[in-house]
């Protein structure tokens, strides 16, 4: 099977690139740019900005089942609506299957435990971008919308860590929201549902994360735990502003707990391990 995926170097793609290659049933193609590939081997240099690259590249390859990762505040809103809005044409003309990876902030986090049948109603352009993402997809007669939280890992530091660690070394007070609830997901466990919704035949959103709901105070202080960094003292509970942040964004896992064979680990029990799989 031709799988193509897009955002090949990002956090994402730097576990769910060598996890694909590890199944061995893909002819696998990777996207990257600016940062370097997660793996060498099936790589392909796409500027995304580019609609004639994006075309060749989707001519070229021909893939069978896309997933497309790219749609952080880093690579910049208007890239991740153009470029999605185009992946998600070429899509639908060639009956490629489309599986979008976008994020519980499309909710206002009034609510909590969403499932996937709740209302979006994003509180700031990042959420709002991913509500625009999610409609894209839906136009694609065979696509999977896989909202997701923060996503960590156990062996390679995410940008929350290393966000951490960069401000304790130089002796920074850290305030982290003891109110903002979350269901983080390790990097490994969304790379393997989103590889098993390659092959499944499930339409429509569906809601992928730990089974461990936790504030952001609790995930900081248990990341640091795990990288063996000392706070030094410097970390303090602060509260959000609800007008501009989410406060609830915890995840109803029902429906993804049913379909996927997909094992949903907690980051208590992640962090935990003694061992890794990563």
């Amino acid at each position: 099977m031709r799988l193509l995926i897009t955002g090949g170097s990002s956090y994402l793609g730097r576990h769910l690139v060598p996890e694909a290659y590890s199944q061995d049933q893909f002819q696998l193609g990777h996207t990257f740019f600016k940062g370097e590939p997660a793996l060498s081997r099936g790589a392909l240099r796409v500027d995304l900005s580019d609609f004639d690259r994006r075309q060749e590249l989707f001519e070229s390859f021909r893939p069978e089942v896309m997933i497309h990762t790219v749609g952080s505040e880093r690579a910049g809103l208007e890239l991740a609506l153009s470029s999605a809005r185009h992946f998600c044409e070429l899509a639908q003309s060639s009956k490629c299957r489309f599986i979008l990876v976008s994020s519980d902030v499309v909710f206002d986090g009034k609510k909590g435990h969403y499932a996937e049948t709740d209302p979006t109603q994003p509180l700031h352009d990042y959420g709002r971008m991913k509500v625009e993402t999610e409609h894209y997809a839906s136009s694609v007669d065979n696509h999977a919308i896989v909202r997701c939280s923060l996503i960590y890992g156990r062996q390679r530091a995410d940008h929350f860590s290393q966000w951490m660690k960069k401000s304790l070394s130089a002796g920074k007070t850290l305030g982290l929201f003891s109110d903002q609830i979350r269901n983080p997901v390790w990097a490994v466990t969304l790379s393997q549902a989103l590889l098993e919704l390659v092959t499944h035949d499930y339409r429509g959103v569906l809601h992928v994360g730990g089974q461990d709901a936790v504030s952001r105070e609790d995930l900081g202080r248990l990341l640091l735990k795990h990288w063996k960094i000392d706070d030094k003292g410097l970390i303090q509970s602060t509260i959000s502003d609800p007008n501009r942040w989410p406060r609830n964004l915890s995840l109803n896992l029902e429906l993804s707990e049913s379909i996927l064979k997909t094992p949903l680990f907690g980051v208590r029990e992640i962090l935990n391990e003694s061992k890794s799989n990563e």
